[in-house]
């Protein structure tokens, strides 16, 4: 609660008057974030393309709540929002033919893979700093402290990420997943 606190710049008592615990706290951040999410309408498209549909839709909605997000994956349960935004992609890996676990195991990868984007690519998420160099200078020798200087304006650039590129890896690997089966797309 202290950390939620000083990111909304109150003393942490304050959010005891709205929320009971952290829990509840956690939980009113993701469905206020979830109620937000929409979903373009994907009706009649083949299953690999609504799935990369829901991941970019899902990656551009989260953007904006990238720090919220990490704090709604400590909720103690999903709320309902989440598992309907959830099952949309699940719905459309089984009409792609995966079993039951598959969908469950593809399912999770797709959306770690959403949320990874988000935390780890600064150029998309204006939230996520990279350290100005005086900040781990001390801990770099002189070789690293050149390389990072140098480049650092390409790590913080806006335009580049990879999760285009990744995104469409992922579904290849799920679509070939779904023709040959787990044991033979695994060799």
């Amino acid at each position: 609660m202290n950390g939620v606190a000083r990111h909304l710049g109150c003393a942490p008592m304050a959010l005891y008057n709205h929320f009971r615990n952290k829990s509840d706290l956690v939980l009113g951040i993701g469905n206020r974030v979830s109620e937000a999410i929409t979903l373009p309408d994907m009706t009649g498209l083949p299953w690999h393309v609504q799935a990369r549909r829901w991941m970019s839709a899902m990656h551009d909605q989260l953007k904006p709540n990238a720090v919220s997000i990490r704090l709604v994956g400590t909720a103690p349960i999903m709320s309902p929002r989440w598992m309907q935004l959830t099952l949309v992609l699940m719905r459309s890996l089984r009409e792609g033919g995966l079993d039951n676990d598959t969908v469950v195991m593809v399912s999770r990868w797709l959306s770690q893979i959403v949320i990874s984007d988000l935390f780890l690519n600064p150029a998309e998420n204006p939230q996520v700093q990279m350290p100005a160099l005086e900040s781990v200078q001390d801990a770099l020798d002189a070789d690293d402290r050149a390389l990072y200087h140098e480049l650092l304006p390409s790590m913080a650039s806006t335009g580049v990420t990879m999760f285009d590129f990744i995104a469409d890896e992922a579904i290849e690997r799920v679509k070939t997943l779904a023709e040959t089966g787990f044991e033979k797309a695994a060799e």
